[in-house]
């Protein structure tokens, strides 16, 4: 038997005892991250309970008026703006149920969801990059999401779904990328549009990145499976459903594109007709979207650069740059997925994104408490200015994600 070497033997206690207290330093970090990104969240909750939100909570209160007076058939038959899928039109009757009598509740309750879907994208940044980097990387990750002004504004106020479809997107992503199961990927995806139909961009773009027939099958089961809650809409109110949804067009404001274009041809006033040229994007700016993402979704199979959360980020990306119609709170679709991938150049976004949310809702601020922004008009040219920032940004994660994959190795992921 081999003695010790007392040296060793000697130095041995100190050596582990700065290893523990490094640990549990560590440990002290990573929970303290955890907590801080509790209190976001807390904040998000905070934010519900002194507003009303935006024109779009009064949008959704109306929804459910309706459909408890009429059901949700004669809703989309009625109300040419319910643009929605069904569940989120039953999710706001749900939400009337016991606040009939008291409208600022039905705000507050109506938006739990919302906030607990974003603390869902959270938890599950958490995991991704705990998985990539180890606990405290993912901490700090959960944190700046957490805090990150564009995602409290959005699902803490504005009063409608997308952070929780930007939630879905980010799952069916993680399902497919990192734990290989494409069957519920697509269930999520399926989830995600059934909360609206954006999501439906990324099909395309994800089932090209299957190598086998098989993956690309259960993707399509998945999908079929989530389309269920359409069936019965489309059957007895297929043509008021399509007017609505379908062929919805998100209204002109002074985002990206028609920035610069109103720009050129002259601010818009309250009640003037929109320029020819506005007309003419609104009309086309969705091919061209649609012709980029095919585009898009077929560069990235051919080069097998980019793995899923590079690819569907990049594709939400490209919808919020071309978009031809715009609602500010489109701006957190691509967040999470910018967190999964390019955490700086996400919080930056976010930041950008965060004020020009915040100046659009102090525009149209009323004045009164609880706070409450009725958009009902378009955002004058400061706010559009104010939301060139975050456009830019968009613009810029796309060229530096396409770069960085484009030194790679083919390295195009596989279901297995």
């Amino acid at each position: 038997m081999s003695r010790r070497n007392p040296d060793i033997a000697r130095d041995a206690p100190g050596v582990l005892d700065y290893a523990a207290a490094s640990a549990q330093s560590g440990d002290r970090r990573v929970h303290m991250l955890i907590g801080l990104a509790v209190l976001g969240i807390l904040a998000r909750f905070a934010i519900a309970a002194c507003s009303w939100g935006t024109s779009d909570t009064l949008s959704f209160n109306r929804f459910a008026w309706s459909i408890e007076g009429k059901g949700i058939l004669e809703t989309y038959r009625a109300d040419s703006e319910f643009n929605h899928p069904p569940i989120p039109g039953y999710w706001a009757w749900l939400a009337l149920q016991p606040t009939r009598a008291h409208p600022y509740a039905f705000a507050f309750l109506f938006r739990v969801p919302i906030i607990m879907m974003d603390a869902a994208s959270i938890w599950l940044l958490w995991r991704i990059w705990r998985r990539r980097d180890g606990p405290r990387r993912a901490a700090v990750v959960a944190a700046l999401y957490a805090w990150c002004p564009v995602a409290i504004l959005v699902s803490g106020y504005h009063g409608n779904t997308d952070a929780v479809y930007a939630f879905f997107c980010l799952l069916c992503v993680y399902l497919i990328e990192d734990l290989k199961r494409p069957l519920l990927g697509g269930l999520a995806l399926a989830a995600a549009i059934n909360i609206k139909l954006i999501p439906v961009l990324l099909i395309l773009p994800l089932a090209l990145t299957f190598r086998r027939w098989g993956d690309v099958l259960r993707f399509a089961t998945g999908l079929a499976l989530g389309a269920l809650p359409f069936v019965p809409v489309l059957l007895l109110a297929g043509p008021s459903f399509s007017h609505n949804a379908l062929a919805y067009k998100s209204r002109v404001d002074l985002w990206g594109v028609n920035f610069f274009i109103l720009q050129v041809t002259g601010t818009v006033t309250d009640g003037a007709p929109l320029p020819a040229a506005v007309l003419f994007y609104r009309d086309l700016g969705r091919y061209l979207l649609l012709g980029l993402v095919a585009a898009w979704s077929v560069a990235a199979r051919l080069g097998r650069r980019w793995d899923r959360y590079e690819i569907a980020g990049i594709t939400l990306a490209l919808f919020l740059i071309l978009a031809p119609g715009f609602g500010v709170q489109y701006t957190i679709i691509v967040l999470p997925l910018m967190f999964a991938t390019r955490v700086r150049l996400a919080t930056i976004y976010g930041l950008c994104a965060g004020a020009f949310l915040f100046a659009a809702y102090m525009i149209f601020w009323d004045g009164g408490f609880p706070l409450s922004s009725l958009f009902n008009q378009m955002f004058p040219p400061v706010v559009g200015a104010v939301g060139l920032p975050a456009w830019g940004m968009l613009i810029l994660f796309v060229v530096l994600t396409v770069v960085r994959g484009m030194r790679r190795r083919n390295t195009l992921p596989a279901c297995v």
